[in-house]
């Protein structure tokens, strides 16, 4: 019974790793291809200024989605209010993961997204593995003569 409980454990925890991989893979891809053609667009440098990220960001934001009423905001406060939440207020430059991690967010391209489905599955494989051993290689001390 633990034989079969314990591979059970192991098949579906490679199962859900799988899964959530493939699921993760299918959510981020419009995501990942437009993350990547945007990055390819932009100039590459070792250090970014605050206006420079904020160009950016903001061509790539206007890139991707269409705005209503454009006359009702302007485009510098709508600038800083894109890169407010990426980077500190007081921060005048950047590097360059900096700059791909913003523009990334601006995206919608989750790199590090919450993957529950694969701690799940790794924590089945753990148990299988714990019954598994216990079941092949027993203790001898608890063994009976």
């Amino acid at each position: 019974m633990r034989l079969f409980l314990g591979l059970g454990l192991i098949i579906g925890g490679i199962g859900l790793c799988l899964f959530d991989s493939f699921t993760n893979a299918m959510t981020n891809s419009k995501s990942v291809a437009f993350y990547r053609s945007q990055l390819q667009s932009l100039p590459v440098q070792q250090t970014y200024t605050r206006t420079e990220l904020a160009d950016a960001a903001w061509r790539v934001w206007t890139n991707r989605v269409a705005l209503p009423h454009q006359d009702a905001y302007s485009t510098a406060d709508l600038k800083v209010a894109l890169i407010k939440p990426l980077i500190g207020s007081k921060q005048e430059s950047c590097s360059r993961s900096m700059f791909e991690f913003t523009i990334g967010k601006v995206v919608g391209y989750q790199p590090n997204a919450e993957r529950k489905a694969t701690v799940l599955g790794l924590l089945c494989m753990l148990a299988g593995a714990f019954l598994l051993g216990g079941t092949i290689f027993p203790d001898e001390s608890k063994t009976r003569t």
